[in-house]
């Protein structure tokens, strides 16, 4: 599993690469540890870009955590 992401404006892309399909969480939390997001894409297989909406946040802080095939990738979010 690869997995990769980037930051533009108010939308954050996540690029994903599979070998099999599997279920692919992606949650958001904030500074303080809260969960402020959760979004579940169902049965991706192959390269695949997942949109997450960063709109509705607050500006601040947060950290974005994707679950592909039980390996957890997190990265640091700022919001404008």
């Amino acid at each position: 599993v690869g997995s990769e992401m980037c930051i533009r404006d108010s939308l954050a892309t996540a690029a994903i690469n599979l070998n099999k399909r599997t279920v692919v969480i992606v949650e958001i939390y904030s500074s303080l540890g809260q969960l402020v997001s959760s979004a579940q894409y169902g049965n991706l297989n192959g390269s695949n870009n997942l949109f997450i909406n960063t709109s509705d946040l607050s500006t601040g802080m947060y950290t974005v955590s994707m679950i592909a095939d039980g390996v957890r990738t997190s990265r640091r979010l700022m919001v404008k």
